[in-house]
């Protein structure tokens, strides 16, 4: 139904400019058309802000914090000799305690990296196990590089076997391998060098603190 406008008044019948009552009442009401400007913005703001999420969201893994607010793509050199796992387990107690912590780096298709860090504990046997997966940037490869060259562990060759071995004790093994095939391992059973306690530790606590991992 169409109406007419004559000297100011809506009128249903007669001659006159005729135009529809939606846009009459946009006439006499100019804050329902401002309003309606608003949330047309609103709306196409929201759109777009949940697009820049999903595609963040689906590119995450190829993207690294860079500095305060800056995300920049994460790239890695694979044609040089690099660290490519690093994994730690101690388990085997009388409570059937289970506990490990695994750090990954292959490269993807696209030939990003894909580092990844899986955590596993169980205190013990009758526990539900903590899981959990996270995947980070290539910084997190570096940064357990710079640890082991600090402590030298790449020095750690042909440990001899310690003398002192309980029985029915937990063990625990550190495995550090690269991508040439070269791996090194410090076992519970070996002669610890100097320092290894301590580089052990700062390596778990590294990797950890950067997959955003607590624990009790």
């Amino acid at each position: 139904m169409t109406y007419h406008r004559s000297d100011g008044n809506l009128e249903a019948e007669g001659y006159g400019e005729y135009f529809s009552l939606f846009d009459w009442i946009k006439e006499r009401n100019p804050v329902s058309k401002t309003l309606k400007i608003i949330l047309i913005v609103a709306a196409v703001l929201l759109v777009v802000g949940c697009g820049i999420m999903l595609f963040r969201f689906l590119h995450a893994k190829n993207q690294i914090m860079d500095g305060p607010g800056m995300i920049r793509e994460d790239t890695f050199d694979f044609s040089q000799k690099h660290l490519s796992r690093v994994y730690y387990y101690r388990g085997g107690g009388e409570l059937g305690d289970s506990y490990s912590v695994e750090l990954t780096m292959e490269e993807a298709e696209d030939g990003t990296p894909d580092v990844k860090v899986e955590y596993y504990n169980q205190p013990t046997h009758s526990d539900k196990a903590r899981t959990k997966t996270v995947r980070l940037g290539s910084f997190v490869i570096t940064g357990v590089q710079e640890i082991i060259d600090r402590y030298h562990m790449t020095e750690w060759t042909d440990l001899p076997k310690s003398e002192y071995v309980l029985l029915d004790a937990p063990t625990s093994r550190l495995t550090y391998g690269y991508s040439d095939g070269t791996v090194y391992h410090l076992d519970s059973g070996d002669e610890w060098p100097d320092g290894a306690y301590e580089a052990v530790q700062e390596i778990l606590s590294y990797i950890l603190t950067c997959a955003g991992i607590r624990e009790d």
